[in-house]
C-alpha cells in the first residue's frame, strides 16, 4: 500500500530519477510503500505475497464487512478484468459474469459472490477471478490444501456483515467466501471430475476460460 509522503518536487529530483541507475520512479516522488519490508526484494515471490497479503489486509479493514465495498476495493487492490462462477451443475464449467453487475453484492442473486461456504480465487497475472462453492473447488486438485487446512500459504474468509446495528460493536458478521490471491499460471491448473473412465479428460482452467470467453 502506498502513503503520501510528499506535495512537492524539486527540478534537480526529476533529473536524478531520470537516471539510469536509479531505481526510483516518479510516483516515489509523492507516495511511498507503507509498511513494507525494505529487506525484500521488489520482484521475489516472498515481496509478492506480501504485498498481496498488506493489500488484503486493507480491503477487509476498510469495507467493514460490506460486499459492494469488498468489489470496489479488490477491483482497485488487484487487477479483475473477468469473474466467472464455477459450478459442477452447468455444462461447461465456468459461467461469464458482469463486472459492473450489482448482483454481485446482491445475497438474493443466483450471482452472489460472498456467501459463506465459497471460494474466491483472484489470479492477478492473467486478470481473472473465479468463484465458486465447495463441490466445485473440489475438482480442482490444486487448491484441494485450501479446502483441507494444510495449504503453506495463507488464505483468508471476508467477514459479511449480516445485520446492522446503530452501534457499530453490536453488528452481526458471518465468515464470507474463502480468497485467496495465485500467482500460478492458468494453463497448468486442471479442473479434474476425476471421470476418466467415461472417457472425460482433465483441461486446463485456461481452456476453460477460452470456452465460457467464446475464444
Amino acid at each position: 500500500m502506498l502513503r503520501l509522503n510528499n506535495d512537492s518536487f524539486t527540478n534537480n529530483e526529476i533529473n536524478d530519477i531520470l537516471n539510469v541507475e536509479n531505481k526510483k520512479k516518479l510516483h516515489d516522488l509523492f507516495y511511498n510503500e507503507n509498511n513494507i519490508d525494505v529487506d525484500v526484494e521488489d520482484n521475489s515471490e516472498d515481496y509478492i505475497k506480501y504485498r498481496d497479503n498488506v493489500m488484503l489486509a486493507n480491503v477487509i479493514k476498510y469495507s467493514k464487512g460490506d460486499e459492494y465495498l469488498y468489489e470496489l476495493y479488490i477491483g482497485k487492490c488487484f487487477s479483475i478484468t473477468h469473474t466467472f462462477i464455477g459450478s459442477t451443475l452447468y455444462k461447461d464449467p465456468l459461467y461469464h459474469l458482469d463486472n459492473s453487475a450489482e448482483s454481485l453484492y446482491d445475497s438474493r442473486s443466483p450471482e452472489y459472490l460472498y456467501a459463506c461456504g465459497t471460494y474466491m480465487i483472484i489470479f492477478p497475472d492473467t486478470g481473472v477471478r473465479i468463484c465458486g462453492p465447495v463441490d466445485f473447488i473440489r475438482n480442482i486438485p490444486y487448491f484441494e490444501q485450501i479446502m483441507n487446512g494444510t495449504w503453506s500459504e495463507k488464505s483468508t474468509q471476508l467477514p459479511v456483515l449480516m445485520k446492522r446495528e446503530n452501534d457499530e460493536k453490536e453488528q452481526k458478521y458471518v465468515n464470507g467466501p474463502t480468497v485467496y490471491i495465485c500467482h500460478a499460471p492458468l494453463d497448468m491448473i486442471l479442473y479434474d471430475t476425476g471421470e476418466h473412465k467415461n472417457g472425460y479428460i482433465s483441461v486446463s482452467l485456461l481452456r476453460h476460460i477460452e470456452r465460457a470467453l467464446n475464444y
